[in-house]
């Protein structure tokens, strides 16, 4: 037996609903292909899991059927008796009142098994046997409306305990590290289900069962090789000593960091329900994850928030030095403006000079308009530079840069700055 569906839009054109059929249908064969990945994982799960095969087809013109007169398409799947049951959604939202590990251990998987591309949320069905699910991607592409991006696996990391999951940690999946005091204790029965599960996971009667499963033929999947933020022995917001293990493109487990971060700057009601910590202690650690994973933006979160702690530890600058070599113009000039207040003319200049050949994709127009350092400002505060570490020996360099300085001013019709400059140039000409 087969059961059909149909969105409850009769207001709404089939012809508008059809593209939003269609990621269904392939959504849901996306998930099936995740849990045979699930299932052949090794070491393998303790209880298989499937998801209900769907299918679309197209109604005939001439048809007459009372009901679907705005219908040209519909989806089917299978026909399930039981009691039908939802663990988990695609906000965050995760069923506490009827404790299971499957579910969620395979929501956990699809994240660490795509190296967080997607995460399979919305599991709902009868016992193992799953349908109707949601898939989340980190860049909020694709799957349909229901796909709430960075923000619902953000959430679900949030409400996840991966410290009671003793399938997670039996198989081997890494971690998602959250913040001390992120999330609340958890209860007696959950510590309860949770060395049932290890119990069982342990027993001999579970060891000889694995062994069988692993000589299946769908038994291929070994671990996981994708990339992982490393922390190594550093503390919260401490740079580390090089940028080597950064990778240079984020990832997305990084950007899940960064959300996490936002929400809960935002005090988003669902992230502070069970925070017991201190909204800025959550905030700096997700930056400070967000910014060893690759996130250029975080790294100058980690350097502001750095600037704003007493007593100071210098890792401000060492920050901004490390988004500096990411590529980060405004990073560039901050390290420059660092050095520079300490008296360190030769760093501040190598900076500001790196800040030149750096991009942000705007105009000195759009620059100014924000209030951003524009290109020739810097050119100015080179030529100071130059000055100040030796006058007769860089006064023809100095010269160079005020006149680029005096140009970059005309783009942008700042006459004022322009007669300035001039009567700088005219000054240094003047000097033997």
């Amino acid at each position: 037996d087969y059961v059909a569906k149909v969105y409850k839009m009769q207001d709404r054109p089939d012809a508008r609903n059809f593209p939003l059929l269609k990621w269904d249908t392939k959504m849901q064969e996306v998930c099936k292909e995740l849990t045979l990945a699930y299932n052949a994982y090794n070491p393998p799960p303790p209880k298989s899991i499937d998801m209900l095969h769907m299918g679309l087809i197209e109604l005939p013109q001439n048809r007459k059927s009372k009901g679907l007169e705005h219908h040209n398409f519909l989806q089917y799947e299978a026909f399930i008796e039981g009691d039908f049951h939802k663990w988990n959604s695609n906000t965050g939202w995760i069923d506490d009142k009827v404790i299971r590990h499957t579910p969620h251990a395979f929501s956990f998987f699809s994240f660490r098994y795509t190296g967080g591309m997607l995460m399979v949320v919305d599991i709902q069905g009868i016992n193992n046997l799953f349908t109707d699910p949601q898939i989340c991607t980190f860049d909020g592409k694709g799957f349909g409306r229901g796909n709430s991006g960075l923000q619902g696996m953000a959430l679900f990391m949030n409400h996840f305990r991966y410290s009671t999951n003793p399938i997670v940690q039996y198989m081997g999946l890494k971690r998602f590290r959250l913040c001390e005091g992120e999330q609340s204790a958890p209860s007696d029965t959950e510590k309860q289900k949770f060395e049932e599960g290890m119990q069982y996971l342990r027993s001999q009667e579970w060891i000889r069962r694995s062994k069988v499963l692993a000589l299946s033929p769908q038994a291929d999947i070994g671990n996981i090789k994708c990339s992982y933020i490393r922390v190594g022995h550093l503390q919260v917001l401490e740079p580390p000593p090089t940028n080597d293990k950064i990778p240079r493109k984020p990832l997305p487990e990084a950007l899940i960091h960064r959300e996490l971060a936002l929400l809960h700057r935002d005090n988003h009601p669902d992230v502070i329900k069970n925070r017991s910590c201190s909204p800025e202690d959550a905030i700096s650690f997700h930056f400070w994850m967000a910014a060893l994973g690759g996130s250029v933006k975080s790294m100058n979160d980690c350097a502001r928030i750095c600037k704003s702690q007493k007593p100071t530890t210098g890792h401000e600058c060492k920050w901004y030095v490390i988004a500096s070599s990411f590529g980060d113009r405004s990073a560039s000039i901050k390290a420059a403006e660092i050095f520079a207040s300490k008296g360190n003319t030769r760093f501040a200049l190598i900076f500001y000079k790196k800040a030149l050949t750096q991009g942000d994709r705007l105009t000195d127009d759009v620059r100014c308009l924000f209030g951003k350092i524009c290109s020739y400002e810097i050119h100015i505060r080179i030529a100071g530079l130059l000055i100040e570490r030796n006058a007769d020996l860089n006064r023809d360099e100095a010269i160079l840069h005020l006149e680029k300085a005096k140009q970059a001013a005309q783009n942008v019709k700042h006459e004022q700055i322009v007669t300035e400059i001039e009567e700088k140039i005219q000054k240094l000409r003047q000097l033997n």
